[in-house]
C-alpha cells in the first residue's frame, strides 16, 4: 500500500484550511486521491494524473473507457504541481480572499443575492416611472416642458 509523506499531507491542510482534506492511494483506480472539502462543505475525490504532455504542453486526453489521464507518480515535484494546480483553480486559493473556501463561496452567493435584488428593485422604479408617464400623457400632461421667454 502506498503512503503518502506526512510533509505532503501538513501542505495541502495548509493551503486549503481544512484540516480533514488528505491525500490516499486508491487501490482501486491506482490513481493517487486528493480528498478535499468543498465550499458546500461536501467531500469530493480529485484524482492525480497527467493532464499536460510535458514536450508539447498540450493537454492530454483521457481513457475513454474510464475517463481518467494516464497515471503520474506523486513525488516532491508533483505534489507542488498539484498544490499550484489547486491554487489555480480556486480549490485552494488563499489570494482570493481571507477565510475558507466555504466562506469565500458563502460571501459570494450573498453578493450576487445582494446584486440580484438590487436589480429587481431598480426594474421595479423603472417600470413604475414608465407607468406614471403613461398615466400623465393619458390625462393629457405633456410630458415635454412649453419653453416660454421671460422677460423679453
Amino acid at each position: 500500500m502506498r503512503e503518502p509523506k506526512p510533509s505532503w499531507v501538513r501542505a495541502l491542510r495548509a493551503l486549503t484550511g481544512f484540516e480533514q482534506d488528505d491525500i490516499r492511494y486508491n487501490e482501486t483506480l491506482s490513481r493517487w486521491e486528493f480528498v478535499l472539502t468543498c465550499g458546500d462543505g461536501v467531500r469530493r475525490s480529485q484524482f492525480w494524473g497527467v493532464y499536460k504532455n510535458p514536450l508539447s504542453g498540450m493537454p492530454v486526453k483521457p481513457d475513454p473507457m474510464t475517463g481518467l489521464h494516464p497515471f503520474r507518480e506523486l513525488d516532491d515535484e508533483a505534489m507542488r504541481d498539484a498544490l499550484k494546480n489547486l491554487e489555480s483553480t480556486f480549490v485552494a486559493n488563499p489570494f482570493d480572499g481571507a477565510g475558507s473556501t466555504r466562506e469565500e463561496v458563502m460571501k459570494r452567493i450573498e453578493e450576487n443575492r445582494a446584486e440580484g435584488q438590487r436589480r429587481y428593485k431598480q426594474g421595479g422604479d423603472d417600470f413604475a416611472d414608465m407607468v406614471n408617464d403613461r398615466a400623465k400623457r393619458l390625462r393629457g400632461a405633456t410630458s415635454v416642458g412649453v419653453l416660454t421667454t421671460i422677460g423679453g
